[in-house]
């Protein structure tokens, strides 16, 4: 191996060296600022983007020459859909039957909140929630990849995640971007050893879905593995992980008070026919189905666009793992979070014609296969190839989202 690709593949894997590590020279609120500077061209620009798709959308609605007429506010409603009327509903008037567990309460909660200066306007409620933590979200993964890896991987990522195809679920009322923003800070707490910081966004983010406890594995890990895997150092902090479970304990004591049932949010996913599964039954389910259905029809290319949006993460991950682009083995952490999180979407898969529906959705959360990417996006094949077709994959979903198509 020569000196280039020596330099090329520690770089690839992280800093070979601290050389001058900005964070460190600057002030706490300093390092943030210069992060939410850095996000906010791209921030700015994938909601001027949206908002060009959310205007023109009239246009897929109707026949040439129509003479239809809209207005800001039916701009605006093209974005209430599908699981947005879910977390309105509980905001409006609590879990009224067992299937409205399946969505945890936080989200609802900060709806229900801010309605109030809104004059009751949930939805509007909903939006700006989602998209001031997606601002938050953009930040914090710039400052952790920043700090850990290079500027330069830090960019990358951040525009991987935001280009995504699902990604428009940022825009919108879903708890994507307040989840994954809670579930950032939290492991960037974890990996600065603030362990008490790290459980209370934990314990958030565990209120805003159930698989914010799985959070509780890199924590355990990063805190033996910073002191060395000495029993005798570990400190009373430890107890702060009680923290990480007893979010998903206290919504389960709500759903018993409520319902008589615990597990109230788990039996509630029957609703949406999403049953335990072998790993590998989605994956062979949607093979089979794109055979059986036909490449070229509609249900194959829906099925294939799920495909793309859960495979491509997944190869990233195993990527990360094992290879020539693996991450190094201090960065452990960061692939226990990410199989665990891949592992428990595929593993309840929907039961339907389209196996892997929802799932690009969840595979957002998959934050260090974004990374491992930024990895290889040094290539410039893999770059542009990446950054195109899944642009164009996301004009495609939001063009069907914003025209009343079928997109979850």
């Amino acid at each position: 191996m020569n000196v280039d690709q020596l330099s090329e593949n520690t770089t690839l894997n992280g800093p070979p060296a601290p050389a001058k590590d900005e964070a460190s020279t600057t002030s706490f609120w300093g390092k943030w600022w210069y992060a939410a500077k850095q996000v906010l061209p791209l921030y700015i620009a994938i909601h001027v983007a949206f908002l060009v798709l959310s205007y023109c959308a009239i246009l897929f609605l109707y026949k040439d020459y129509f003479k239809a007429q809209q207005t800001l506010s039916g701009m605006l409603q093209m974005w209430h859909r599908e699981d947005v009327n879910w977390y309105i509903g509980i905001a409006k008037h609590s879990y009224t039957s067992v299937k409205t567990t399946a969505f945890f309460p936080l989200f609802p909660l900060l709806m229900y909140a801010l309605s109030f200066p809104l004059g009751g306007h949930y939805f509007l409620a909903g939006m700006l929630i989602s998209n001031a933590a997606w601002f938050v979200m953009l930040a914090v993964l710039f400052q952790l990849v920043k700090e850990e890896f290079d500027e330069a991987r830090a960019h990358k990522t951040v525009l991987y995640l935001s280009v995504f195809p699902a990604a428009l679920f940022f825009a919108t009322a879903y708890t994507e971007t307040l989840f994954i923003a809670l579930m950032l800070i939290s492991f960037y707490s974890i990996r600065k050893g603030y362990w008490w910081w790290a459980a209370i966004f934990a314990f958030l983010a565990g209120l805003t879905r159930s698989s914010g406890v799985f959070l509780a594995i890199p924590f355990c890990y990063e805190y033996l593995r910073q002191r060395q895997f000495k029993v005798r150092a570990i400190r009373w902090d430890i107890l702060s992980i009680a923290l990480i479970p007893f979010s998903v304990i206290l919504f389960g004591a709500f759903c018993f008070w409520k319902f008589n049932d615990p597990l109230s949010f788990t039996h509630a996913q029957v609703y949406w026919v999403r049953v335990l599964s072998p790993p590998w039954f989605a994956f062979a389910s949607t093979i089979d189905f794109i055979s059986r259905k036909g490449f070229m029809g509609f249900w194959g290319i829906r099925n294939m666009l799920d495909l793309y949006g859960t495979a491509v993460p997944l190869i990233l991950l195993i990527l990360g793992t094992v290879g020539p682009w693996r991450l190094r083995k201090e960065y452990l952490s960061y692939l226990l979070l990410g199989w665990t999180l891949f592992i428990f979407v595929i593993i309840v898969p929907i039961h339907t014609a389209f196996p892997l529906q929802s799932t690009p959705r969840l595979m957002l959360e998959l934050f260090p296969s974004f990374i491992v990417l930024a990895g290889l996006g040094k290539n410039r094949y893999v770059h542009l190839n990446y950054v195109f077709v899944s642009a164009m994959m996301l004009f495609i979903l939001l063009t069907l989202y914003l025209t009343f198509h079928w997109v979850v």
